[in-house]
């Protein structure tokens, strides 16, 4: 036998770096919770920025159609107008 090496092949215990304590598992569970609670905080400031920008679009297109109704007013075609016959 060499210098480390016991009579057993193997040890039977498992093999366990850290035993965690009842208190530092609740540690570790307040402090997930936390994480949890601040990232939902975020993703409401995430989805106003969205809905914001999304308005924003809305409303330059909406701007876009007015204009291009307007210039073709302006030619004097009248899609709807009534027809006389």
């Amino acid at each position: 036998m060499l210098g480390n090496e016991s009579d057993q092949p193997y040890s039977r215990e498992p093999l366990v770096a850290h035993r965690m304590s009842s208190k530092s598992i609740l540690t570790a569970a307040i402090a997930a919770g936390m994480a949890c609670a601040l990232t939902g905080c975020r993703q409401n400031v995430y989805r106003e920025v969205y809905a914001e920008q999304n308005a924003r679009e809305i409303r330059a297109l909406e701007d876009r159609i007015y204009e291009y109704d307007a210039e073709y007013r302006s030619l004097g075609r009248y899609p709807f107008a009534p027809t006389t016959a």
